[in-house]
């Protein structure tokens, strides 16, 4: 029987633990950023789920006074445009329901229940709008790598911040339409979260609820952004039933 000596053992494991360290070493906020933008290229189609929800509250007493929540699911391809999916809204008073199929050069909306309609006039004023597209999400992390942050999972990595900054309120603007009247952004609070895939560097959930005092009231919107089937969407097909009530 072969017998090995203690001491080879123990340095067996020493060198298992040096070779397991540096395989893991973790990343840095800028490196990370890096890679999000190397990688931002590579997200050609995916399903999106958005909510932007505001609340208008009472300093003194918390009453709400105002309340309204918007929601969009929708699938894309950023390189044909081609997108369907539906949207809401409810400010407490209106509901607002629109499903659409925005696919080649034909498109069909419908509204609350109201019948399905030919869009196709109007494909690129309604669905070709690329505010909210996923390059434009990419310098949110950019500009929080700068102050954020950086926590670790086994198949994440994580940013978070916690404070006012206009230029981090500046880069929700465009993708999420934030309107904050005349208020400072300076002086917006705001609380965000952005996960990001380990393995492919994609943004996977952004979320930010951003808060402050006006005029007596406390104004609170929250926003979260997630993504799923990134590059590996179903086909983008209009069904037959939407093509015959249209022409029914």
């Amino acid at each position: 029987m072969i017998k090995i000596k203690k001491h080879y053992w123990i340095l067996l494991l020493i060198s298992f633990l040096l070779v397991a360290c540096s395989t893991n070493k973790m990343i840095n906020k800028e490196e990370l950023s890096t890679k999000v933008v190397e990688n931002q290229s590579k997200v050609e189609s995916y399903h999106a789920l958005i909510n932007l929800d505001t609340l208008v509250k009472e300093s003194s007493s918390g009453d709400i006074l105002q309340e309204s929540q918007a929601f969009s699911d929708v699938t894309i391809n950023e390189k044909t445009y081609d997108n369907f999916g539906k949207t809401q809204s409810d400010n407490g008073k209106t509901k607002f329901l629109q499903e659409y199929y925005s696919i080649g050069d034909e498109a069909y909306l419908k509204i609350n229940d109201e019948p399905w309609v030919d869009a196709s006039f109007q494909q690129v004023e309604y669905f070709h709008n690329d505010n909210s597209f996923y390059p434009n999400l990419v310098p949110i992390v950019e500009i929080l790598s700068k102050m954020a942050d950086l926590e670790e999972t086994n198949k994440e990595y994580i940013l978070k911040f916690s404070g006012e900054s206009t230029d981090v309120y500046q880069s929700f603007e465009t993708p999420y339409s934030l309107q904050f009247g005349n208020v400072d952004p300076k002086d917006i609070h705001q609380e965000i979260t952005v996960v990001i895939d380990k393995e492919n560097f994609f943004i996977q959930t952004i979320e930010n609820t951003l808060s402050v005092k006006v005029s007596g009231n406390d104004l609170e919107i929250y926003i979260k952004h997630a993504y799923d089937n990134i590059n590996n969407t179903d086909d983008f097909v209009i069904p037959q039933e939407v093509i015959d009530k249209v022409k029914e």
